[in-house]
């Protein structure tokens, strides 16, 4: 991948700034600090500068900072940086904003000018570096040497960083992708072989149970044998019993059935008394005595009414149907009128009266013959229903006899039937032919167990062949050569023969064992052999060195190769001789790195560098660069 230009907006310091990355040859990057007067150079924001390349591959920085603190505290908005660069013969771009105005959070990706960023960030983050074709970690130890930040400090990762970012480099994933699937092939193997074992739990169990039916079968055919004979008494006990119960109450029967008809005789020798007529005419009577009553007692009423109204004429002075005076002539009229009127009620009474009396009569007479009657009918009836209710009751004695008898013949019947039933019971045969099967069974599911435990065997055989002693380790072993004969290459132009640098793939332990454990040992024949043991001076030449083995491995595949490095303060801890013979090897590295960007604040250093960057940070507290040459 080779990067051409860098576009930078409100990153970090950095107000705006534009660099060219491809073939810029060994560039100075240096720093003015304009805030005050405390400070010349630091704080400038050198660092923020290249940081931003790599915040652009990777989406956080080489001090880890990601999301919203990449954002220019002073602005607080419209963060981007665009990164430009070409694959073979496709331009690549990517363009990642925060807090933008227009592209909010987003990162696009663009291949010849057409976008094809993925569906999520995360998916586009693994496309960029899938085309960078090295991972983050390899980056910040082998391109961007910061040692200050922690990145370039191989030798003191741990073993798991260390295979990691190696294994990064020479395509080690293929093999840890083999070894997952391996993995899951091993636990689908597992889940097989789990369900065969469930499979010959089920089948042994299926055995007991044959076993078990067999007992059971046994079992139930004695249990129906006893039953047969349980079943034998009761039909004995129940014959016996029906045929003492019908010799003892058959002849009761018989006499009950003689009684019966006997009775029926005498309840059909009952005639039924009609007594409605004589009924009828006691009501036909009371009424017309009614009525005769009602009549009596009308012509009463209008008697006295009459009277009373004779009497009124006679004493009122005005008159009492009309209203109007009386005088003697009208007196007389209304007097004659009223004598007339009594008069014909007093013939209407004198006739009613007599009729009355013999209605009064007739009543009594028609009311006698009734209860005559009725007398007889009462009589005749008890009679009759005496004789019906015997009747019943003795044909409800011969019904329960019925009954009874024909319970008893039930349950013969019934005990029978169960007899027949239980008899034709057979008798239980051996289960062999099923125990058989099942065994059968048994003996292919463990056959089948064995191959599929064999075949797990086989797959974590394939696991541990990819695993990190594996494949893995022998592949680390090829590599360990190049990278011990490159780093003692270039510890031996910074430090003379006395340091050796020695990368391992093993590590013996105390007790004479060998661990697969990636190892790295610094030699020194005026100091201790640990890293830890080594001078500031020492451990930066010792870790420029392994940056530059590392560097050189990452140069030789096509895939991750790069076309600029960044050495952020490579100078700290080293002596005039020792600065320049970085600058010599750096000088060295532009035969196979266009562009290689030393950031540094030492000016003493300056005369040895072509090209310089200035990053200026006015007094806004914003930064900006300034390009130029060394000799300006």
């Amino acid at each position: 991948m080779e990067w051409t230009k860098l576009r930078i907006q409100n990153f970090l310091s950095i107000k705006e700034a534009e660099l060219k990355i491809d073939n810029q040859g060994l560039v100075l990057i240096e720093g003015k600090n304009l805030t005050s007067n405390k400070f010349k150079s630091n704080g400038s924001g050198k660092s923020s500068l290249l940081d931003s390349i790599v915040y652009a591959i990777y989406d956080t920085t080489s001090k880890g900072l990601r999301a919203d603190d990449i954002v220019n505290n002073k602005v607080g908005k419209n963060t981007a940086v665009i990164l430009e660069g070409r694959k073979g013969e496709d331009v690549y771009r990517i363009e990642r904003y925060r807090k933008h105005s227009k592209y909010k959070n987003k990162v696009k990706l663009f291949l010849n000018d057409k976008e094809i960023t993925g569906k999520s960030a995360s998916e586009t983050n693994k496309m960029i570096e899938k085309i960078v074709g090295i991972d983050y970690n390899t980056f910040i130890n082998s391109i961007m040497f910061s040692q200050g930040n922690g990145a370039g400090r191989f030798a003191l990762a741990t073993d798991k960083e260390k295979k990691e970012i190696l294994e990064g480099l020479v395509n080690l994933e293929i093999y840890a992708e083999a070894q997952n699937i391996a993995k899951d092939r091993v636990k689908a193997k597992e889940a097989e072989i789990a369900e065969k074992q469930r499979e010959g739990e089920r089948l042994k169990w299926e055995l007991e149970q044959v076993d078990q039916l067999e007992q059971q079968d046994k079992r139930n055919y004695e249990n129906t044998k006893e039953l047969i004979v349980k079943e034998q008494n009761k039909l004995k006990t129940t014959i016996d019993t029906m045929t003492t119960f019908a010799k003892e109450n058959y002849p009761q029967k018989e006499a009950f059935l003689n009684e019966i008809e006997e009775l029926k005789k005498k309840r059909d020798e009952f005639h039924n008394i009609d007594i409605t007529s004589y009924m009828e005419a006691m009501n036909k009577a009371s009424q017309e005595l009614r009525d005769c009553k009602n009549l009596v007692e009308k012509l009463n009423k209008d008697k006295t009414d009459l009277v009373n109204k004779y009497k009124q004429v006679q004493m009122s002075t005005n008159c009492p149907m009309c209203g109007n005076p009386l005088d003697p002539v009208h007196r007389e009229q209304e007097m004659n009128s009223l004598k007339e009127q009594l008069k014909e009620v007093l013939i209407q009474l004198k006739l009613a009266e007599p009729k009355q009396a013999e209605a009064e009569e007739a009543f009594q007479k028609a009311q006698s013959e009734y209860l005559e009657k009725k007398a007889i009918y009462d009589n005749t009836n008890s009679q009759f229903r005496q004789i019906v209710n015997l009747i019943q009751e003795k044909e409800r004695q011969v019904q329960q006899y019925e009954h009874t008898l024909q319970a008893y013949k039930n349950e013969v019947e019934r005990i029978k039937g169960t007899l027949e039933t239980l008899r034709k019971i057979p008798e239980p045969k051996p289960r062999d032919e099923e125990r058989e099967k099942i065994k059968a069974k048994i003996k292919v599911q463990k056959e089948e167990l064995l191959a599929l435990e064999k075949e797990k065997k086989q797959l974590e055989d394939v696991v541990k062949v990819f695993s990190n002693s594996g494949v893995k380790s022998h592949v680390l072993d090829l590599i360990t050569p190049f990278l011990n004969e490159r780093a003692n290459k270039y510890i031996s132009v910074l430090s003379g023969p006395d340091m050796e640098i020695k990368f391992s793939t093993q590590t013996r332990n105390k007790d004479g064992s060998v661990s697969d454990k990636f190892d790295l040992q610094i030699l020194n024949r005026a100091g201790g052999d640990k890293y830890t043991a080594q001078s500031e001076g020492e451990k930066k030449r010792a870790d420029l060195s392994i940056s530059l083995a590392i560097q050189d491995l990452v140069l030789q595949k096509a895939n991750s190769s790069t076309n600029f490095v960044i050495y952020d303060e490579v100078f700290d801890a080293l002596d005039e001789v020792g600065c320049e013979n970085v600058v010599t090897l750096l000088r060295e590295r532009l035969k196979e790195v266009g562009t290689i960007f030393v950031i540094t604040h030492s000016e003493h250093l300056k005369p040895l560098f072509e090209k310089s960057i200035t990053v200026v940070k006015d007094k806004d507290g914003t930064s900006t660069i300034q390009e130029g040459q060394v000799n300006d």
